[in-house]
């Protein structure tokens, strides 16, 4: 596992929709969007955007089969959920699926899949920097 762009980054596919998903975890959106070149995908109305400001996570889409959700390394319950209702909700409208609100099992399904797959990711990146936080300490 490394750094890319500033962001701990994990591709998880979404075979039924033909599409990617990239979490991205990151103290530092704002340089993982620059160093990515992503700035015109994820805030095309305020480029100067200061996206660490009250960061609680964020979503957007570079095409039909690439969306990003970004979350800070020790993202909240909530906050990481809402993303990932964000994300579902992107991916059923760009495919011209619409939510069925007297069935909504399917739509719940997969906001369930995708928040576990955010918060494997996310405890994933939490075990590598205490790993990476111990190995600093001891060799000092």
């Amino acid at each position: 596992m490394k750094l890319k762009n500033s962001a701990y980054i994990k591709t998880v596919n979404m075979q039924v929709f033909g599409c990617d998903i990239l979490l991205c975890v990151t103290e530092h959106p704002n340089e993982f969007i620059d160093k990515s070149n992503l700035r015109l995908y994820c805030s095309p109305d305020d480029p100067e955007e200061n996206l660490e400001k009250g960061l609680s996570g964020f979503v957007f889409s570079k095409q039909k089969g690439d969306y990003y959700l970004v979350v800070p390394p020790h993202v909240k319950v909530d906050c990481a959920v809402h993303e990932c209702v964000h994300v579902i909700d992107r991916i059923f409208r760009d495919r011209g699926q619409e939510a069925d609100y007297e069935n909504d099992e399917v739509y719940a399904y997969y906001v369930g899949w995708l928040a576990q797959q955010l918060f494997d990711w996310v405890g994933d990146v939490d075990r590598h920097e205490e790993k990476i936080k111990e190995l600093k300490e001891t060799s000092l």
